[in-house]
């Protein structure tokens, strides 16, 4: 009987193994995988029936880089089309675009990330060298912007902030 049981673990071991190098397979397989191109269904988090459809953060970040390289957003939806056939002709990845009202409000999402970037950049730095204010009056609003100049091994760079980020 010890004999029996000695070898159902060792067919246990045997199959841990196989399952083991199994997933191992398909984490591999899952990064060659090409990265759809859809919204993808979230579920409340509270656990209540429900829940909405939104970008993955690859659809989003890549209208991002497309916005900040000056691309318009009535040609991002195209430019995606484009990308997926180039990349990978015989796959269907692009299963749902951006619409160009979603791509715009990406837009004010690219200026959090810009403006945050630039506040960790001065950051950083360990002494500034210049600081100046500007303010201006756009639509009956008070904007005021911090000037922040600091010298770099490639000469002295500025970094504009808005006030709403430093207060």
């Amino acid at each position: 009987e010890r004999e029996r049981e000695r070898e159902r673990e060792r067919e246990r071991e045997q199959q841990k193994k196989i399952v083991d190098e199994l997933k191992a397979k398909v984490k591999a397989l899952e990064q060659i995988a090409p990265k759809v191109i859809q919204k993808k269904w979230i579920k409340n988090p509270n656990g209540k029936k429900g829940g909405t459809q939104a970008w993955p953060h690859h659809v989003v970040l890549l209208i991002m880089e497309w916005l900040s390289n000056r691309t318009p957003p009535s040609c991002i939806a195209a430019n995606i089309v484009s990308l997926c056939s180039i990349i990978m002709p015989s796959a269907d990845i692009a299963l749902e675009l951006p619409t160009t009202p979603y791509i715009r409000t990406v837009r004010s999402l690219l200026v959090v990330v810009t403006k945050t970037l630039a506040a960790y950049t001065v950051a950083r730095v360990p002494r500034f060298h210049q600081i100046y204010t500007d303010g201006t009056t756009r639509r009956q609003t008070e904007l005021i912007n911090m000037l922040i100049g600091y010298v770099t091994d490639e000469g002295l760079k500025t970094v504009t902030l808005d006030n709403m980020i430093i207060s």
